[in-house]
């Protein structure tokens, strides 16, 4: 069980080591989420936290999306916006982890969110 100071609640159980394990903390917690109705931003939290990463830190970088690298985070703004108003967290093999996605956690493409994304982050 992975826990986190940033995120209420109990972080969802990863993948423990087996066949269903990828190995990759990030991509395990994604998928231990499917099907959750958590918001977009609660997802991608739990992910990083539980590789010891902070979603709500502002300690991360501005990568290009031909970097991007499992574990990176797509943010969307609106044109004028302060803050995202939705974030996927790449997962690897052009797919994303998408929180409420027509209600729930789905793995989908990344290529669709390719041509709207405003920034792509590396948390640190």
């Amino acid at each position: 069980s992975t826990q986190s100071a940033s995120v209420s609640g109990a972080l969802p159980e990863v993948y423990s080591a087996s066949a269903e394990s990828t190995g990759n903390v990030l991509v395990d917690t994604a998928y231990a989420q499917l099907g959750s109705t958590a918001a977009c931003t609660t997802v991608v939290a739990n992910c990083l936290s539980a590789a010891g990463l902070d979603f709500w830190s502002s300690n991360y970088s501005l990568v290009s999306i031909e970097e991007m690298q499992i574990g990176d985070v797509l943010a969307f703004y609106t044109a004028n916006g302060t803050y995202p108003y939705h974030v996927i967290m790449y997962i690897g093999e052009g797919q994303c982890i998408n929180g409420n996605y027509n209600g729930v956690a789905q793995i989908t493409s990344c290529s669709s969110a390719r041509a709207s994304y405003t920034e792509v982050r590396r948390y640190n």
